[in-house]
Parts: structure tokens; sequence; C-alpha cells
């Protein structure tokens, strides 16, 4: 036995736990009654051997432990040696023992403390005699129900009235369990593959019916417990030898070992599953809120948001960054579609957002989820005009968004002005957006706004007044004319 696949535990137990892989192992324990202290008693070392499976449950025998000229270590079991449980097992087999050691009569066997690797590869079965299997297989409806009510009776999970779909699904996996096990005791080597599929989807029922693995562990603790005791019991009554106990039990161990393993398989894969199937939705949530026009045959809001584990909030925001940003530390509750270059996000929380600082993001405005295609809008809207709030521009947005409309409606009021030189014309443009803008309609206002002398500001007055006569008092005219400027305003300002 390599050293290095022992660690030490709690000094009350004096058990030793074994590596990942070891299935059976030894470590010391306090010295017997008696003795002079453990290891010192003719070279032999007292120990506990511990069969451990991977779903937690073990049994423990009080042994001592000698080694082979091949490394091989050697057990021997003092006479009337229980074989017992951490926790709350008693099998109670006894083990008579023909040899003689430190501590009396004992008898002695190999133990194999190499792992269990792939499905029952370790086939502990082939030192049983298969003419156990028949007698198992005919006590096999009261050993199964002996097991299907303890395990009932002590993992709450499984306390469903008897005709529902938990108890049948335990009570056919138990049934499995037993017989699969008498088909091993029976024919070792068999093909046994066909039972995979059976116990990986009772992990896939755990998980799907919101259930951990925690339950399931249990019931298999408890199912070999039970097996173990009525298993010897069987093996006794039919006068096996009494040592037959050792690999019985072990046989048990390393066959739920096996059986919880690819149920944990099973639950994993059913997880993996969910887990992608919840991304698919998530995404496809996603892009579906961002739609402007919705086809009317596709899966309603509500049931995609079912499925996507995310729960349709009152309100949403968008944002926009570059397809290159990192959001590594975007909350998993925020949705995320790429389009185009743009990485797309959807926000159920304002509180969200502050991870978005400095991520070059533009933010749309809170709206409804049935109308977060007009915040992304905003959002795309508010990137081009390299603001972040789309809110704080709602106007500037609009504008932007009928950009070519405002190009005409700008031709228009300022076509009076068009058959001047470019300069003049520019400067009468000012002009006019400043009159528009200023409250008094007086030539030192105009003046202020634009940095020239008042002198200045009435004769371009005059101009204007030649070239728009009494439409600049239309306050009709006066709006078209402020919408245009501003739109002009706002397309120069996203040119290149």
């Amino acid at each position: 036995m390599r050293r290095s696949s022992i660690r030490r535990v709690s000094r009350g137990s004096g058990a030793v736990s074994c590596g990942p892989k070891a299935r059976a192992c030894v470590g010391v324990m306090a010295p017997p009654v008696g003795s002079r202290g453990a290891g010192q008693d003719c070279g032999a070392r007292v120990r506990y051997a511990r069969f451990r499976a991977g779903t937690g449950c073990e049994s423990v025998m009080r042994l001592t432990l000698r080694t082979t000229a091949t490394h091989r270590p050697v057990l021997h079991a003092p006479l009337g040696a229980r074989l017992f449980s951490a926790g709350r097992w008693g099998l109670g087999a006894q083990f008579p023992a023909p040899l003689a050691g430190p501590d009396g009569p004992c008898f002695s066997r190999e133990l194999d403390v190499a792992g269990v690797d792939p499905l029952l590869s370790r086939r502990p079965w082939r030192e049983l005699p298969p003419g156990l299997a028949p007698l198992l297989r005919a006590r096999l409806p009261e050993l199964t129900t002996e097991m299907v009510q303890a395990i009932r009776r002590e993992v709450r999970g499984y306390r469903q009235p008897i005709g529902s779909a938990v108890a049948q699904d335990l009570a056919e996996a138990v049934r499995l369990a037993a017989t699969q096990f008498t088909e091993l005791v029976e024919e070792p080597d068999g093909p046994q593959q066909h039972y995979v599929p059976r116990f990986r989807r009772l992990g896939r029922l755990e998980y799907l019916n919101g259930r951990g693995t925690e339950g399931l562990q249990a019931a298999y603790r408890i199912g070999a417990r039970v097996a173990c005791r009525r298993y010897v019991d069987v093996a006794r009554q039919a006068a096996f030898p009494g040592d037959i106990a050792v690999p019985l039990s072990e046989a048990v161990l390393t066959h739920i070992h096996a059986l919880a393993e690819e149920s944990v398989t099973g639950f994993e894969e059913a997880r993996a599953g969910a887990a992608d199937e919840v991304l698919r939705a998530r995404r496809l949530l996603a892009a579906r809120l961002m739609e402007r026009r919705r086809d009317p045959l596709a899966e309603p809001l509500p049931g995609l948001a079912r499925r996507a584990a995310w729960p349709l909030p009152e309100r949403v925001r968008c944002a926009v960054l570059p397809a290159s940003a990192d959001v590594s530390a975007v909350d998993e509750e925020v949705l995320r579609v790429s389009r185009g270059g743009e990485l797309r996000l959807v926000v159920p929380d304002d509180r969200l957002l502050s991870v978005l600082e400095g991520a070059h993001a533009a933010v749309g405005p809170s709206v409804a989820p049935a109308e977060a295609w007009v915040s992304l809008h905003c959002a795309r809207l508010a990137r081009r005009l390299g603001r972040r709030r789309a809110e704080e521009h709602l106007a500037e947005l609009h504008l932007l968004h009928g950009a070519p409309i405002g190009v005409l409606l700008c031709d228009q009021v300022l076509d009076p002005l068009r058959a001047l030189p470019p300069g003049k014309a520019e400067r009468l443009t000012d002009t006019l957006e400043a009159l528009l803008a200023s409250g008094g309609r007086t030539a030192p206002e105009v003046a202020a706004a634009l940095g020239i002398h008042p002198q200045t500001a009435r004769n371009r007055l005059r101009q204007l007044t030649a070239l728009y006569g009494e439409k600049l008092a239309d306050p009709a005219f006066r709006f078209d004319a402020q919408l245009a400027l501003r739109s002009r305003s706002v397309r120069r300002s996203v040119l290149p």
C-alpha cells in the first residue's frame, strides 16, 4: 500500500481514510485491550479496515495488518470481531478464524485496496459462491420490500403515497439493484451495461424534480445497510462459511458505489442539459424582447421567460456595448445577445447598471418589457451621439431618429438663404437660430448668444426680416424652424 494514499482523521475514531480512488482502506486504531500499544504485538499492527463506497456508505472491521513479500496487505481479524459501520450500522456478522494471531485465533485474507474505476470493474463477486444467487433471488421480494420500507422511513423525500410516481420509481430502482446484484453473484463477468441507463435515469429524475443528490445518496446507503445485513442472514441460514460476510459486504458496497456513480452522472447530465437549455432560452428571450415586430405565432413571452428561469420584471432597460467589451462582471441575471458587432443587454434592475460604468455602454430608458425594443433603439442612438444615459437626451434622440425627414424640413426652412453666398448663409442661419432661442427677440440677446456686437446683430436681423418677412412672427414657422435647426445640429454632431 502506498503511504501517500492514506491520511489520518480524528484521533477519537483512530480510523484513517484513503485516497479518492481507494474503496477499501486500512488505518491505525487504538491498541486492543491488554496489548502494549498499537503496532507492538508480534510485529502486527491493529487497524481498522474501512470499505468505502462513493456514496458515503462504509463498513469498518477491526483487524490486524501484515504485509506479504509482494507488499499486499493481509488482514487478520480476531475471533468474534464484528463487522460494523461508522454510525448506526449493526450488521452483527461473526468471523470464526482458524489461524493463530497475536490477539488470539484469527482468520486471514488479502484485501485489495485498488480503487473502483469504471462501472463494476472491481468485480468482488468472483469471491462469492454462485450457489448463493438462487437463494438471494428466491428472497428478493421480501428483501426489496424491507429496503423500500427502510428508505421511506428514513428519507423524507421518499415518503410519498404508495401509488405515486416517486414511490413507484423507488420500488423499481430497488428491485433493479437487487436483481443486478444477484446476477453479478451468479455470473460475475456477465454483461451489465444495460442497467446503466436505468440508474442514470434516477439521477435525472432527481434533478428534474428539483431535488439534489442527498436524498438519493441516503437511499443508497440505507439500501446497502439493509442488503448487507439480510444477505449475510441468507448466507448464514444456508450454512455458508462465516467468513463469506466480508466479501459479501464488500460486493454490496462496491455495487452501491457503482450505482451511485451512474445516478450522479445522470444528475450531472440533466443539470448540464438544463443549464444549456436555460442559456438558449435566455438568448432567445433577449432577442425576442428586442424585436419591434414579433411573430404572432411565437411562444408568448411569459412562457419563454419561465423556460429561461428569468421572471419578467415590471421595467427593463437595454444597454449597448462594443462586441469586444469585457462583461465578466455583469450579473448573470442580465440577458445578453450579440448582433452586428454590438453586445446588447437587457437589464432587469437598475442596481445592476453600476458595473457598466466605464464600459463604453449606452443605456436606454426604463420601459415595460413589451417595449424593450424602444429602450434598445434609444440606447443605440445614444451611443451614436456619444451619450451614456439615453433618457437624459430624448429630444436629441428623437431628432436623430427622424434625421432624414429633418433634412427635408431644414431645407424647407432655410430655402430663402439658398441663393446667398455660403459664408453669409451660414452666419444668417446662426442668427436665426439665436433669435428663435431668445426670449425677447432683441438684438442685445442675439448678440450675447453669438458673441458679436449688438449693431452687427441688428444688421443681421434686418436681413432676416427682409428674407422671411412676417414668418418670423408666425408660431408655426418658428416651431418648424426650431425643429429643423435643432435637427441640423444633432445631425452634424454625429457626422464624422
